[in-house]
């Protein structure tokens, strides 16, 4: 008997890799849980369960014990403790893998991980009045490492959530980043594949297009279309002006709590959406945006109607595709605006949670070069040359930003 109430959270199936697109969705309802003011805001224990015969941790464990550390903050590491099933009165060495593993967890007396060992066998034996030999042995066992686990629990000091809750705000925003690191590259690309596009059906129908106003072309568009989530369960918040998705899943389901959202900023503006509309702007609806690509049939002269609006190019197909290199320019800007978000999120998931280990932007690229290099649907050539010249430059501003930061931190250390 223990004198007081258990509460035990269970995440079946996280980290199971033939379901990893649903680890976000454990993740958001996690911090649900944990931000809600009446769910959990404090934790004793982190139990890993794990079975003692295991020499060393399979890729899909170690994905489950990174992705359950992920969402934690460092000051959970001494709270962690590995539940040992299928044991005898040997050393599992199953924690020679824990350790081999970088799994952070406290250590016994003789330098292993905290643990308590278990085989729950007795339980099953045909007459449980009578367990007698091996049967005995773990049903003595079991009794006495529940025992000492419950002992401990009682004195083990339970952790405010606090940290925790920033770790799971940060993979939310950094979720999100990445989320619009793939939009801009991929407007990125359109806008170079219109250049390319243009400049092409300029150079075989120049004489066609300067002399008739209606002459079509065809171009390759990204359109926005909606995604249905009926049925999912799921909230989310729509930005009306932008058409844009800027969160998703979302823990909001009222429109009138959307400035609590956790994209939206501390004057009430979301900073996802491409117009960083005002959080009245957004609502929760039944569908998600999502961007295609299409094939339209369309005239020069409505191409320079669109584009050439308050610019001051000439009102020629030169200055068309000027324009667009402009664009193709801004996109590039803003990319790299939103790798330093992302990069900077990486970091401070480095500075304060138990394992982070995301995708880094650069990762995140070479993702998509090996993507485009493998399916080589038309242009993708040139799309890769693209990802690589990004990739390039995000890699010489960093490096321009860490000596900045380098000759601040001399500036401030001379003034002292």
């Amino acid at each position: 008997m223990i004198d007081y109430s258990l509460n035990i959270i269970d995440t079946p199936g996280f980290g199971d890799t033939w379901v990893i697109k649903r680890d976000h969705e454990t993740i958001e309802q996690i911090r649900n849980l944990f931000s809600n003011n009446s769910g959990v805001d404090v934790i004793h224990t982190v139990c890993f369960v794990a079975q003692s015969a295991l020499a060393r941790l399979s890729d899909t464990q170690c994905y489950m014990f990174d992705s359950i550390l992920s969402i934690f903050g460092k000051d959970m590491a001494e709270n962690l403790r590995v539940l040992v099933t299928f044991a005898d009165r040997q050393l599992p060495p199953v924690l020679e893998a824990i350790t081999a593993a970088g799994v952070p967890c406290p250590k016994d007396k003789d330098g292993k991980p905290a643990h308590y060992r278990f085989n729950n066998s007795a339980l099953f034996v045909e007459n449980p009045s009578s367990v007698v030999g091996f049967d005995e042995m773990f049903w003595n066992m079991g009794r006495a490492s529940m025992k000492s686990f419950f002992d401990a629990l009682s004195e083990t000091e339970p952790k405010i959530l606090n940290l925790t809750k920033e770790v799971l705000r940060e993979i939310t925003q950094l979720e999100e980043t990445v989320e619009n690191l793939q939009r801009i590259i991929k407007e990125k690309l359109e806008q170079q594949d219109k250049i390319l596009q243009l400049q092409e059906q300029i150079k075989k129908h120049e004489a066609e297009i300067e002399t008739n106003t209606d002459f079509e072309i065809t171009i390759k568009v990204i359109r926005p279309v909606q995604t249905s989530i009926a049925g999912t369960g799921n909230f989310i918040t729509n930005c009306s002006r932008c058409h844009h998705t800027c969160h998703y899943p979302c823990s909001g389901g009222n429109d009138s709590d959307k400035k609590g959202c956790s994209v939206m900023n501390s004057d009430g503006n979301c900073t996802k959406c491409p117009g960083k509309c005002i959080w009245s702007d957004h609502h929760n609806q039944k569908y998600r945006w999502e961007y295609n690509e299409v094939t339209e049939m369309t005239t020069v002269d409505w191409l320079k109607e669109r584009y050439q609006q308050g610019t001051e190019e000439g009102p020629t197909t030169e200055g068309l595709v000027v324009i667009l290199q402009k664009k193709y320019q801004l996109a590039g800007s803003r990319l790299s605006r939103i790798i330093q978000e992302a990069t900077a999120a990486v970091n401070r998931l480095g500075e304060i949670a138990l394992r982070p280990n995301p995708l880094s932007p650069p990762d995140y690229i070479d993702m998509m070069i090996e993507s485009e290099k493998s399916q080589r649907n038309p242009g993708w050539r040139q799309r890769v040359k693209g990802l690589e010249e990004q990739k390039e430059e995000d890699r010489w501003l960093k490096s321009d930003l860490e000596e900045q930061v380098e000759q601040e931190a001399q500036g401030e250390h001379q003034a002292i």
